[in-house]
């Protein structure tokens, strides 16, 4: 009774051993795939981020462009010795509106790895504010000569086109960055089914040998069996 039990036991074990690997197997390939789908899903909210940014950057450019086309009317009209009232507010929402994106600015060009593009983003477009909204809206108003009205148009130019350029430049870079997120979470999802794909291959080989092993040994203990049952009958024992 005793080896019977013994027997008994030895078979539990050895299916509790396949049911052990099988879990195995299925418990990897799960934890892979989870795992991976994480990091593609990390990948695909950074390419979601990035396009947010390059949207605010792009409103701020055409912002940019819009103060300074106000501005340059302004200066054409200057004999009119007064700015429109709706022309001032167009120029100051749309200085405020390139201002309020200098920090996703800095974000990008550091995301971009080149923080040197916005040093001097900040001093720039406090140039241009202050020439559009403050010394601009002066000399009209007081009828100032053509040399002044020329320096001023300098001043707006070529601040405008320095805020324009590095908005331009941070673009570009958030375009290659959306496109590098994409591309990583391609590879991830990729690297996700061949992973589980290796996982599964390997847990079914080891279900493989372990079935001939433990079926081997199970058909020995059978047989066994069946032999001292045999002998018994026929009183060899």
């Amino acid at each position: 009774g005793r080896t019977h039990s013994k027997r008994t036991l030895s078979v539990n074990q050895r299916l509790l051993t396949l049911g052990g690997a099988a879990v195995f197997g299925i418990g990897a390939m799960i934890c892979v795939g989870w795992y991976q789908g994480e990091r593609m899903s990390q990948a695909l909210e950074h390419e979601q981020t990035i396009n947010q940014q390059l949207a605010d950057i792009n409103g701020a450019r055409l912002a940019n462009v819009t103060a300074v086309l106000a501005a340059m009317d302004a200066i054409v009209d200057k004999g009119d010795k007064k700015i429109a009232p709706e022309r001032i507010e167009i120029m100051k929402q749309s200085m405020e509106a390139v201002a309020s994106k200098s920090a996703v600015a800095r974000e990008l060009a550091v995301a971009a790895g080149k923080p040197e593009l916005v040093a001097s983003f900040d001093a720039d477009l406090a140039e241009l504010g202050n020439a559009i909204t403050v010394d601009l809206k002066q000399l009209v108003e007081a009828g100032a000569d053509d040399a002044a009205f020329g320096k001023i148009d300098d001043a707006i130019d070529g601040a405008g086109d320095r805020v324009s350029n590095v908005l331009s430049v941070l673009t570009e870079e958030g375009r290659t960055l959306a496109a590098q997120a994409v591309g990583d979470a391609r590879s991830e999802s990729k690297w996700s089914l061949y992973l589980q794909v290796v996982f599964g291959l390997v847990g079914i080989s080891i279900m493989s040998g372990l079935f001939r092993l433990h079926s081997t040994a199970i058909r020995r203990g059978v047989r066994a069996v069946s032999d001292s049952l045999e002998r018994i009958r026929n009183d060899d024992i």
